[in-house]
């Protein structure tokens, strides 16, 4: 029980105070039934791919893995390199309407996504592609910097991360995570700040 202008009342009649949030499904009826969560995250076979991609002169990681900004610029573009070219290989293979463009190819733009898959006709982007690479195996955290997350969430579902683990070796990984601030709200994924 607590007090609200002067009476007291039970948790009850204050109602549900987290419906105005952004965010919030309020005003949205499932006929008494919560909707089905969609987590869509994608591991990839990349035998053919590993096979033939060449691999990068990366030294052995530094045991606390903290790597000068040079190695990480380096890790990060191996990284890019690695899924522009197994989304070229995948997607203008099969659809030949499709076209991948790597916007950091030259040098790093600053735009907070590292890919585009258009409609090679009308250049329509159907998918933002951000990509996180990893010297790690096994390595779960990756930083998003606020303007990736906001571009993420105004994006929704054509905002797509592909995650790379062991960059440079050859059992490399790739998995995507598609619509990263749904995945989030529905409590898929988990949110880390730092100082």
């Amino acid at each position: 029980k607590g007090k609200g202008k002067g009476k007291e009342r039970d948790a009850s009649e204050v109602g549900d105070v987290f419906n105005e949030l952004p965010g919030a499904n309020s005003g949205m009826v499932f006929d008494g039934e919560k909707p089905e969560k969609a987590f869509k995250t994608r591991v990839y076979d990349l035998e053919d791919l590993r096979a033939t991609k060449k691999k990068m002169d990366l030294p052995p990681l530094p045991a606390g893995n903290d790597l000068a900004t040079e190695e990480r610029q380096k890790t990060g573009r191996w990284g890019e390199q690695f899924v522009y070219s197994y989304l070229k290989q995948k997607l203008e293979a099969e659809d030949s309407e499709k076209r991948v463009v790597w916007v950091n190819e030259h040098e790093e733009t600053g735009f907070q996504y590292d890919l585009r898959i258009e409609d090679s006709s009308s250049g329509e982007v159907e998918a933002y592609v951000e990509v996180k690479t990893s010297r790690c195996k096994d390595k779960q955290l990756f930083e998003m910097s606020y303007k990736e997350w906001n571009f993420a969430q105004k994006e929704g579902n054509r905002f797509v991360i592909f995650r790379v683990s062991n960059a440079g070796q050859g059992d490399v990984g790739l998995c995507s995570i598609s619509n990263p601030f749904r995945q989030w709200k529905d409590l898929n994924l988990g949110l880390c700040l730092t100082l």
